[in-house]
C-alpha cells in the first residue's frame, strides 16, 4: 500500500509540472508578437539592448539567427528606397536585413511585417538600427 501511495504523489508531481509547462510557461512566439507589435522606437531600444551600437557584424547576424531563428537576407539585399532612414537613396553603408515577424490588430484586414536593418560602419561595427513595418492584405 506504502509504495502505490508514493507512486500516487510522484505521478501528482509529475502531472502538475507537465501543467505547469504547458499552460503558465509563455512561449517565445508570444514574445516575440508582444515585441513586434510595439512601436518602432520601442523595438529598436529592445534590439539595441541586445545588441549595443559597436557590435560586430557577425555577432549581431549570430544573435539575431541563433537566439531568436529570424529570417535574415542576404547581407546587402533587400533594401528600398522606401525603407526608414533611406531617404530615397540608397542604404547608409554594410547592412543586412532581417523578417522578425508579423502581427494583425484585432479587426483588420491586414498584417503588419516587421523588418528590421542592422547598418554598419566600414569596419563592420553595428552603426544603427532601422524598424520598417508593411502592410500586407490577407
Amino acid at each position: 500500500m506504502k509504495t502505490i501511495g508514493k507512486l500516487l504523489i510522484v505521478l501528482f508531481i509529475v502531472v502538475c509540472g507537465v501543467l505547469v509547462v504547458l499552460f503558465i510557461r509563455p512561449s517565445s512566439n508570444s514574445f516575440a508578437q508582444k515585441v513586434i507589435s510595439r512601436p518602432d522606437e520601442s523595438i529598436k531600444t529592445w534590439l539595441l539592448e541586445q545588441t549595443p551600437l559597436g557590435t560586430s557584424l557577425e555577432n549581431v547576424r549570430a544573435y539575431a539567427t541563433n537566439q531568436h531563428g529570424w529570417v535574415i537576407y542576404d547581407d546587402n539585399e533587400g533594401w528600398s528606397p522606401d525603407a526608414p532612414g533611406s531617404g530615397g537613396k540608397g542604404p547608409p553603408g554594410p547592412y543586412f536585413c532581417g523578417k522578425l515577424g508579423r502581427y494583425s490588430e484585432k479587426g483588420s484586414e491586414f498584417d503588419t511585417c516587421v523588418a528590421v536593418f542592422w547598418v554598419f560602419d566600414s569596419s563592420n561595427r553595428l552603426d544603427n538600427i532601422l524598424i520598417w513595418k508593411t502592410l500586407e492584405g490577407l
